[in-house]
């Protein structure tokens, strides 16, 4: 029997949540694929991996829960953090490359990074901790010993001081690829790329067993 897993993401909501869901193809608030839009370069094959997950930016890695420790348990600590912190002005978005995939992230901030850091510290505990296996799997080539080490530490590299908060949009893709679907998006998340956004809410995912994708569980409002 698969062992559940769970995420923490920060989701938006109104349009800007409907353009993502539909750029991707999952809606993971309803549960449910929905039709991309008709625009150049877009097919389920370039957004495969990242609608797996649902339009969202990372707070919390995908985990499963500690032994012991129940969903309720897991939805108790969250609104305990939704009690303690304060919603999130992150700004207009930037479409970017990282790598070879597309994303939208705000302009550098240090309060992101102390959000996000104070979620994956107080939310630690409730993990399994990764398998030496996973920890081979999820490590790349171009590793070092302190990503290693985070990796063991905390479930994922990519937090603290190395954080990057991003809205994943497309797969890796090639150059031509990625300057049909740069212009697209520019045009489709127009109001991102403009608005003056906030994280309002914490999200609890959930992986389908089947399907593997991603979908929400919990909404929970900062408060602090």
């Amino acid at each position: 029997m698969a062992v559940p897993r769970y995420a923490i993401y920060a989701v938006p909501e109104g349009v800007f949540y409907a353009r993502g869901a539909a750029w991707l193809g999952w809606d993971s608030a309803a549960g449910r694929d929905i039709a991309q839009p008709a625009l150049a370069g877009l097919s389920p094959e370039v957004t495969a991996r990242p609608a797996r997950y649902g339009f969202h930016a990372t707070l919390r890695a995908p985990f499963v829960l500690q032994d012991g420790v129940s969903y309720e348990d897991l939805v108790t600590l969250c609104k305990n953090l939704g009690r303690s912190l304060p919603a999130l002005s992150i700004g207009p978005l930037q479409l970017v490359r990282l790598g070879r995939f597309l994303a939208l992230i705000p302009e550098p901030q240090p309060e992101i990074t102390a959000f996000a850091s104070e979620i994956v510290r107080r939310t630690n505990d409730i993990r399994k901790p990764l398998s030496e296996e996973e920890i081979e799997r999820r490590s790349s080539d171009r590793f070092g010993s302190s990503d290693r080490d985070y990796l063991i530490r905390w479930g994922y590299a990519h937090v603290m001081d190395r954080f990057k908060l991003h809205f994943t949009l497309t797969d890796k893709l090639g150059k031509t690829q990625l300057d049909t679907l740069e212009s697209a998006a520019t045009d489709w998340f127009q109001s991102a790329l403009n608005d003056h956004l906030a994280i309002n809410s914490l999200c609890i995912m959930g992986e389908e067993p089947h399907s593997k994708r991603f979908r929400l569980l919990h909404r929970i409002s900062l408060k602090g």
